[in-house]
């Protein structure tokens, strides 16, 4: 199956990648343990990541809780990239996916509660407006804490938390460098603040719930995009 991968995340001890299959489904590449950077490194140099289409095969589904979107990968089999998918073509496919009504017709905002009961894990949001982006590190970078609107309806997550933890890769690396260049360990940007770092006009964001922890799938922003996007690089040997 060809997937585009939109959202590369960094997990506690390992990684999480997700993507885009045939009719516009959602797909999350797994293994039956935690997938690790050397599961998404492909020929011997590089990783898979944002924007690129992939050649998988999958031995089955495998659903685990709400994530229905699971497919397990086939070990024996190689991963090929087939190439990139242009800016602009990203930008139609995204506005393609996003399911804004699913919080902008719900009273109760809460995105966990809202995909469970579709029995499903991931979505897609856009165009949104950053409320605020709380970047923060003590002996390890954590993960920025975002708050965002929909059509002026702020997402919430469990007991109503608006702050939702940002694992994308690419901009925690982002979040990681600016607090080392501004010497701080915590920083709050607005939507004007982050806008003028990253010079985007428009923001999608793909939320993710989490398989059970401590009794809750909790909601976490897995893809931050921006158009037009911004560079990053990425130290895969220090994450």
């Amino acid at each position: 199956m060809d997937v585009i991968i939109i959202s590369v995340t960094k997990r506690l001890n390992g990684v999480c990648i997700a993507g885009i299959g045939k009719y516009n489904t959602w797909v999350r590449p797994t293994k039956r343990e935690e997938l690790e950077l050397k599961d998404i490194k492909i020929n011997d140099k590089e990783y898979i990541s944002v924007g690129n289409v992939y050649e998988f095969h999958f031995s089955s589904k495998a659903p685990i809780q709400c994530q229905s979107e699971n497919y397990l990968i086939d070990d024996y089999r190689e991963i090929k990239c087939k190439g990139t998918m242009p800016e602009s073509e990203r930008r139609k496919l995204f506005h393609q996916l996003s399911e804004n009504s699913l919080v902008t017709s719900d009273q109760s905002n809460n995105i966990a509660d809202i995909l469970r009961a579709k029995n499903r894990s991931i979505v897609m949001f856009g165009p949104v407006r950053l409320q605020s982006v709380y970047l923060h590190a003590e002996e390890n970078m954590k993960c920025p804490e975002i708050s965002f609107s929909v059509d002026s309806v702020v997402v919430k997550g469990i007991q109503d938390k608006t702050n939702l933890q940002c694992t994308d890769l690419k901009f925690w690396q982002f979040a990681r460098q600016l607090l080392k260049k501004n010497d701080t360990n915590s920083m709050t940007l607005d939507d004007t603040g982050i806008k003028k770092l990253l010079g985007y006009d428009k923001v999608f964001v793909i939320v993710g719930l989490t398989k059970l922890y401590h009794g809750k799938n909790w909601p976490m922003i897995i893809g931050l995009h921006m158009f037009p996007d911004y560079y990053q690089a990425i130290d895969y040997s220090d994450l």
